[in-house]
């Protein structure tokens, strides 16, 4: 999501002195003459820029930009409307739409409504991630590898990554280990991709995104971790352990994660008699032996077991008239009366209106 830019639109000259379009204020140029050459094609996407700022009631307060769907990539800027730049994938779409949703669910949490609204709650944007997710494993695939391997596209890479990780955490809290895996599987391999760009000696600025990489690495081993145990897979979760033991002494003062209540390091060191404070080296972590990490497991609950709340949120849903199931989570809606009947679509409500309104909103 970009707003305001650091080289012009026209020229490519980077430059801190740069003027934004005064309209769409997302695109920048070196001076009137730049803006000139560039409004036959700017002026259509400056007019798309502004009806979108408009739809999503985006006000511009003290001259910054209203936020708009705008992706960085190697070959440019991507937005809606305006043409794909070679070497960007034919469904680029399907990215941004779940990278919009991925964004908005944080929002949608913190609606007044959200815990009375089933709509809402279960509106975790699997359609859209799925979608995406099947043009990334199979219908592009090609077309995404290629793209990745430019390391200017690091920051898709992560988003991507963060999405494809929401998918597998859905399809955990379901009970679908085995989706689960396949999709988490995805997810480590895009993130050892920008590991590779951070580790590249041509590309140095690179090396200050190590952090980020190490952090979504550790939260894929988190949920393999609870998805070992779900699956009697116990030894597998040993080097899991450590590895995340090893992160946690790294980075002592990185923010807890919501997958897990204490820090693994907390039983590891309850486990040799040590002080709290004292952050065991690397060394040690990986020479500790499997027997005691085993014990550790034991104490520590690694066991990820999701709340029946949370399973119910993420069960598939049936039409109440037709019996179809849908495919994918929030793909069906609610009756927003009763929020409780379920129904595939308008034809299957208007059907079902006659006996289900004698119990629409009624209570037992």
């Amino acid at each position: 999501m970009l707003s305001l830019l650091d080289r012009c639109d026209l020229c490519k000259t980077k430059s801190k002195k740069l003027q934004n379009c005064s309209r769409c204020r997302t695109f920048a140029y070196c001076g009137h003459e730049c803006l000139t050459k560039k409004w036959p094609e700017h002026k259509m996407i400056c007019k798309q820029i502004c009806a979108m700022a408009n739809a999503s009631k985006v006000e511009v307060e003290d001259g910054r930009a209203p936020i708009v769907h705008v992706s960085s990539t190697h070959a440019g800027l991507v937005c809606p409307g305006r043409e794909i730049p070679s070497g960007i994938p034919t469904n680029f779409g399907l990215f941004q739409a779940a990278e919009k949703h991925f964004y908005s669910t944080k929002e949608e949490k913190e609606h007044p409504d959200f815990e009375s609204n089933q709509s809402r709650k279960r509106n975790l944007g699997e359609v859209d991630y799925k979608a995406f997710y099947d043009d990334l494993t199979i219908l592009n695939e090609g077309e995404w590898a290629d793209f990745f391997r430019h390391p200017h596209n690091y920051k898709v890479m992560v988003i991507a990554h963060d999405v494809v990780y929401m998918l597998a955490g859905i399809h955990f809290k379901r009970e679908a280990y085995e989706s689960c895996g396949e999709v988490l599987e995805k997810s480590a391999e895009i993130m050892r991709i920008c590991k590779q760009h951070c580790s590249r000696p041509n590309f140095p600025y690179m090396r200050m995104h190590i952090p980020e990489c190490d952090r979504c690495e550790y939260k894929i081993k988190i949920l393999r971790s609870s998805l070992n145990m779900q699956l009697n897979r116990y030894k597998a979760n040993i080097p899991l352990y450590r590895d995340a033991c090893a992160f946690e002494a790294k980075y002592p003062d990185a923010p807890p994660l919501s997958c897990y209540n204490q820090p693994h390091l907390f039983w590891l060191h309850k486990s040799r008699g040590s002080a709290i404070d004292c952050i065991p080296t690397a060394e040690e972590i990986y020479a500790f032996p499997d027997e005691a990490i085993l014990r550790c497991m034991e104490e520590y609950q690694l066991k990820r077991i999701a709340q029946p709340n949370e399973k119910k949120e993420a069960q598939l849903m049936v039409c109440i008239h037709c019996n179809k199931q849908e495919s994918a989570l929030g793909e069906f809606q609610i009756c927003p009366r009763c929020n409780d009947a379920v129904y595939c679509g308008k034809v299957c409500q208007k059907a079902s209106w006659k006996l289900h309104k004698k119990v629409c909103g009624k209570k037992e």
